[in-house]
């Protein structure tokens, strides 16, 4: 038969092995923690002030580049510029050369029947050579005869019947058409060769401005005589 156990008799407890509960690690110290952020924050700073210092680098390169080729630019702009101003000149100083002095003219005129361009004081001094070629072989006085001819001299030369006409031809030798008309002013010519001397400066070897020009009138009075109308005196036709 089994023991019957008391109600009062302490219950026996079960025999249980200890364990320990597992003792945690030691936490890193806050020291520890800092430094390594110290080292990052550094080591990304140094990083990105080599990008900047590269950056600038770069910059200051493609800069120095852009100003050497900028500069080349303009350099070879200028020496096209000078070049075809030079061009231009040459051209300019040869289209209004005077085909009897070779020298530029300021105030080209032209011969309506045959087209060529002189300038004035070429002109007068050829028809001046002319006039008196034409009179100096003929039974003339001898103060009409005489250099220079005037507008005077002329007027007598056909009042008094000594000539009927003047016989003048172009300067130029493989031309020679007889001129029979004043030679004409190039108003367009002299006002562009006027707006291209004040853009290049005048030429070096540009005519000297004859004086007559400004001053007088009739400025081929001398070379082309005109009867003067009023004073001639007209008969009546008789029926």
């Amino acid at each position: 038969m089994p023991a019957v156990r008391s109600r009062t008799q302490t219950p026996r407890r079960s025999q249980r092995t200890y364990k320990p509960e597992p003792t945690p690690a030691p936490s890193a110290p806050s020291t520890i923690k800092t430094c390594c952020s110290d080292d990052l924050y550094q080591k990304i700073a140094q990083v990105l002030e080599l990008f900047e210092g590269e950056v600038e680098t770069r910059a200051a390169e493609e800069a120095r580049v852009a100003a050497e080729e900028a500069k080349t630019d303009a350099q070879a702009a200028e020496e096209r510029v000078r070049k075809r101003v030079q061009l231009f000149t040459t051209v300019h100083a040869k289209a209004v050369r005077c085909h009897m002095c070779a020298r530029c003219m300021d105030r080209p005129f032209i011969l309506v029947e045959c087209g060529h361009t002189f300038c004035y004081g070429c002109l007068r001094i050829w028809f001046q050579r002319c006039l008196l070629e034409q009179v100096g072989w003929q039974d003339i006085p001898a103060h009409l005869k005489e250099a220079p001819m005037t507008a005077a001299k002329l007027r007598e030369l056909f009042e008094d019947k000594h000539i009927y006409m003047t016989w003048y031809t172009c300067p130029i030798v493989t031309c020679q058409v007889s001129v029979e008309r004043k030679p004409i002013e190039v108003d367009v010519a002299k006002h562009m060769i006027g707006a291209v001397n004040n853009i290049l400066g005048v030429p070096a070897c540009q005519v000297n401005s004859n004086p007559i020009l400004p001053h007088q009138a009739n400025i081929w009075a001398d070379i082309f005589y005109e009867e003067n109308k009023s004073t001639i005196i007209r008969t009546p036709f008789i029926t």
